[in-house]
């Protein structure tokens, strides 16, 4: 036995040979893996891909043949809807107030935004002239009804007088008849007797006149006296102050001649609301209908109220029906000058044709629709537009109803080109036509 060798060189040991023959088989266990993941990976990312091609395919073939379009029907408005009219709260009285006294304005109890009654005091003005005037038509009185007594003193003397001359007259007569006087002594008691007469009807014509003088001397004096009452400025009816351009001290002029009011009065406990009505709407318009007003400021709230009139006449301008609304304001909520909008309960006759407003096309030659004809085919049929409501706009000729019209329409959509039609809240396609 060699030395030098050891004892592990003799038998191999146990299991030696299977950890080798392992270590050779690993790396290609690995890289049959990794090629099956990378396989997987590929067939992952390939096949959606080969779908999305097949999807565009298919929509490209569609469009080379008939292409799709968005409609809407055409529909009509329901036979009693709602009408919505725009309008103006104006108060159901107003009126501007003038001084009908000259003269400075001495004492102010009203102001702008006052609730007043019926005859209460507002203002009074200082007017000494007039004061002087009264006084001084008191005296003409005075003496008016002095003249007055003694004219019809002196036609009592009159009559007394009257009275002596015609019993004296008849008197002398008797005694001419008898021989016991002479004719001219009769003729002049005849002749005394007739001044006496003429006397007494001067006399009761200076009554009359010194009665006409007290007359007019009284009518003179009330003038006055309704002049100073002026002084007092007193409101006409019951309603609220909106305007106030004095103040103590301002000279005040008589009526409207200097164009200044000194308040304006307004009665709001009723309010009326103007509106104009559209000549297709005047036949459901009725004195006495009903009506429901509103206001932006009171969201939610509406008013009853009822037309009270219309100007039975047509604005050239405009071609609108004026009516007015009455609303009771026992609140004071509404205020003149608000903006209103009038609800009324239109019956129509005649149903109105209603269609989508994206539906339109506008042309040199008026407004027009494409519609989808039963066979497919396009067909753009001029129309003769009502009201525009936003959303949808009125047809008043040119559509009988239950058409299907092309929303938006785009170039490729010509006269006679045959589509394919979907409903616009069944299809899922934009809005917008792809050109």
């Amino acid at each position: 036995m060699d030395p030098g060798a050891g004892p592990s060189t003799g038998v191999p040991a146990q299991g030696s040979p299977h950890p080798r023959r392992f270590s050779r088989r690993k790396p290609i266990i690995v890289a049959a893996i990794v090629v099956v993941v990378f396989a997987v990976l590929i067939v992952m990312a390939v096949r959606p891909r080969q779908q999305r091609d097949r999807e565009v395919m298919e929509a490209a073939e569609a469009t080379r043949g008939e292409p799709t379009v968005l409609v809407a029907k055409v529909e009509r408005a329901p036979a009693r809807g709602a009408l919505v009219l725009p309008g103006n709260i104006e108060a159901i009285a107003e009126a501007p107030i003038f001084a009908r006294s000259e003269g400075y304005l001495q004492k102010r109890t009203a102001d702008i935004g006052d609730r007043v009654d019926a005859g209460q005091l507002l203002a009074v003005i200082e007017a000494p002239e007039v004061d002087k005037q009264v006084q001084q038509a008191q005296a003409t009185l005075s003496r008016s009804e002095a003249g007055l007594a003694q004219a019809k003193a002196a036609l009592e003397q009159s009559g007394a007088q009257l009275k002596l001359a015609e019993v004296t007259a008849q008197r002398w007569n008797t005694l001419f008849t008898k021989r016991v006087v002479s004719r001219q002594e009769a003729d002049e008691k005849q002749a005394a007797y007739e001044a006496r007469r003429a006397d007494n009807e001067a006399a009761r014509a200076n009554v009359a006149a010194a009665a006409n003088q007290v007359a007019a001397s009284q009518a003179d004096l009330q003038r006055l006296m309704d002049l100073k009452g002026f002084q007092q400025i007193r409101a006409p009816f019951a309603g609220i102050i909106t305007e106030r351009n004095t103040d103590v001290g301002a000279l005040i002029r008589s009526g409207a001649s200097d164009g200044r009011e000194l308040f304006r009065l307004a009665r709001i406990d009723t309010v009326r609301i103007m509106i104009d009505v559209p000549q297709a709407n005047i036949p459901a318009i009725r004195v006495g209908e009903e009506a429901t007003v509103s206001v932006q400021e009171r969201p939610g709230r509406e008013f009853p109220g009822r037309i009270a009139r219309t100007a039975n006449a047509l604005d050239p301008a405009t071609r609108t029906l004026l009516a007015e609304i009455h609303v009771q304001n026992p609140q004071y909520i509404l205020l003149p000058g608000m903006y209103a909008q009038a609800r009324l309960a239109n019956a129509r006759a005649a149903p109105a044709i209603l269609i989508s407003g994206d539906t339109l096309v506008i042309r040199s030659d008026g407004p027009q629709v494409a519609v989808v004809r039963e066979n497919g085919s396009i067909h753009y049929q001029k129309v003769v537009l009502g009201r525009d409501f936003g959303a949808q706009t009125e047809v008043v000729s040119g559509l009988a109803g239950g058409e299907s019209l092309v929303i938006n329409p785009g170039d490729n959509i010509q006269e006679g080109a045959v589509v394919k039609a979907r409903v616009a809240r069944e299809a899922n396609l934009p809005k917008r036509q792809a050109k």
